[in-house]
């Protein structure tokens, strides 16, 4: 339940209840305003009360910085109270303070942290950001906050633009791009989004006048003038010489009607996954151009990685020479590649090893090369390293390397090769999140064109599967199959199909016995539970053998960490391990 709403974003505000529109309620002195916000930006930390009041009153001395501190707590604890906040929200003890939000106080700044990178709630967040952190307090502490926030949400615009673009939905993308730039008008990177996005509209007058803006303003705050890509932007604009908003790859080998063919049954069927395409799209036309890639999918089980990649080759393979092999443990993918016709990957000549004989291919063929590898945390050390070799090598040839894999499933030495592929950015990751309620529904539908579907029915299918796409399909497909309508589907229990059963209890076999039996334990407390719970309904064990169990089941993805304690990440593994008592 919510008690109350602190607002930090754009200015202070601190309102009753859950409704943001009541009137605020007066916290007096900007001290204590900042001290609120302090407390509210490190939830559930502890926090030195000295330390504190040295940096709110940092020109006050010791004695009158702690008297300030005790009157401030004193005054905040009386509003929270007055805002029907419980006691526990704000504790104090040992010379330490501890403030908890998560009982009942909602804070957009870690509503929006929350949600930013997640592409199911990114719109609601962009909406939350109503100007830079308290923009009117210069707290030194502030800085490095207001900095990562303000990043964040322009990386969430920056997608948001994307996305649109890829719709062809160029007013939504100059909605968002305008956003963009206000949110740092120096950045001359979102002029050149905005002239594009302009262009692209048809609106090439206003491009040309944004370029005339971006000149003023360059010359009249930095005496500069625009970099050279902005320059040759412009010309193109001016000339009518930009390109058709259409994909890199096809530009590049001119198959334009094949591509709209394509992109209408993307459309119908794989709308989710239309930016992950695209980005694919982009490294295959650099690796036309000469420069390759790696290029891996990563996502939990059920989102869809092997489809995106089994699309987009039904989408591509004309365009490249094509290899592909699934990983399997104790066998090596670069080994059983194959071609299109089943055909292997000829052997090196001695003495050359493996991936310089890729490499070698990839020179030779005259055209681009892609190695397709799905199931990437199956492999072994040695292939990540021949990996970890074929990335660091393919930026000089037509080489395309692209797999996925899941991320709680790779090995020690597998994390390492990845960091240091990135670190050398060598490495690009396209992370698949569960659908949000609208894909949901729009996979709902594409699956039952027959059937109408209210939206009670829609959001209790996004309630249940929580977006995940292998879900919402097998579901959909026992409904028809066992002639279910979606009355039945919202009045009777969830008959779970054998497919999701079993592609859960694999998840949970990936963790040792001790640990599948205390997450059994954990199951009867609820989707979040603690650990404190969890030890006393499991008295014959120590508690470190329990906090061994519950990292093994965070490793595996099983749980995730909420506040102080834990979450089942999806509520079929805990309804699993509920009905079956973490038994094989």
């Amino acid at each position: 339940m919510i008690y109350g709403r602190l607002r930090l974003l754009g200015d202070f505000q601190l309102t009753p209840g859950p409704d943001p529109h009541t009137r605020p309620v007066f916290v007096p002195s900007p001290y204590g305003r900042i001290l609120l916000a302090y407390l509210a930006l490190h939830p559930n930390q502890p926090v030195d009360r000295n330390m504190l009041a040295f940096l709110i009153w940092e020109e006050s001395d010791e004695e009158t910085a702690r008297r300030a501190l005790r009157q401030r707590l004193h005054q905040l604890r009386r509003i929270l109270t007055r805002l029907g906040l419980p006691d526990e929200i704000l504790r104090s003890a040992g010379g330490q303070l501890r403030f908890r939000p998560d009982l009942g106080l909602w804070v957009d700044a870690l509503a929006f942290r929350e949600q930013a990178g997640d592409p199911r709630w990114q719109i609601e967040a962009i909406e939350l950001y109503r100007g830079d952190l308290l923009p009117d307090c210069a707290a030194a502490w502030l800085s490095p906050l207001r900095a990562d926030l303000r990043e964040k949400y322009m990386d969430a615009l920056r997608r948001q633009i994307d996305g649109a673009k890829m719709q062809r939905n160029y007013s939504r993308a100059l909605y968002y791009a305008r956003r963009l730039l206000a949110a740092n008008p120096l950045r001359e990177s979102s002029h050149r989004i905005q002239m594009e996005l302009y262009y692209l509209a048809g609106k090439r007058a206003q491009a040309i006048r944004q370029y005339r803006r971006l000149e003023t303003l360059l010359r009249q705050e930095l005496k500069a003038e625009p970099m050279p890509q902005t320059v040759e932007l412009y010309r193109r604009i001016r000339d009518g010489a930009l390109a058709a908003d259409i994909p890199l790859a096809v530009r590049a080998t001119g198959q334009l009607g094949q591509a709209l063919d394509t992109s209408a049954a993307v459309n119908r069927s794989f709308f989710a996954r239309r930016e992950e395409l695209a980005q694919l799209d982009e490294a295959l036309s650099q690796t036309m151009r000469g420069r390759g890639r790696l290029v891996l999918v990563e996502g939990e089980s059920g989102l869809g990685k092997t489809r995106l990649l089994q699309t987009w080759r039904e989408m591509r393979q004309t365009q490249m020479l094509l290899y592909a092999a699934d990983c399997e443990e104790g066998v090596s993918p670069f080994a059983s590649l194959v071609d299109a016709s089943d055909a292997p990957l000829a052997p090196p000549p001695a003495p050359a090893g493996l991936g310089t004989a890729i490499l070698s291919l990839a020179e030779r063929a005259g055209q681009a090369v892609c190695l397709l590898l799905d199931d990437l945390h199956r492999m072994g050390a040695a292939d990540w390293d021949l990996l970890a070799f074929l990335g660091r090598r393919c930026g000089r040839v037509p080489l395309l390397v692209a797999g996925a894999y899941e991320p709680r499933q790779i090995s020690a030495h597998a994390g390492r090769v990845m960091r240091s592929l990135r670190r050398g950015g060598a490495l690009t990751t396209l992370r698949l999140w569960p659908f949000s309620p609208a894909h949901t529904a729009q996979l709902a539908r594409a699956l039952l064109p027959e059937t109408p579907l209210n939206d009670a029915f829609l959001l209790r299918l996004y309630y249940v599967t929580e977006g995940n796409p292998f879900f919402i399909t097998e579901l959909l497909r026992l409904m028809r199959a066992a002639g279910a309508s979606p009355q039945d589907f919202l009045q009777g229990e969830v008959a779970w199909p054998r497919t999701v059963r079993d592609m859960v209890d694999g998840r949970i076999r990936q963790v040792s016995p001790p640990t599948r039996a205390v997450l059994a334990a954990a199951a009867h407390l609820g989707r979040r539970f603690g650990f404190t719970a969890v030890a006393q309904s499991l008295p014959h064990l120590h508690e470190y053998d329990i906090l061994d169990a519950l990292d093994e089941a965070l490793r595996a993805g099983l749980l995730r960490e909420a506040g102080e304690g834990y979450t089942f990440s999806h509520e079929q593994i805990r309804l699993r391990l509920y009905q079956r008592g973490g038994q094989d």
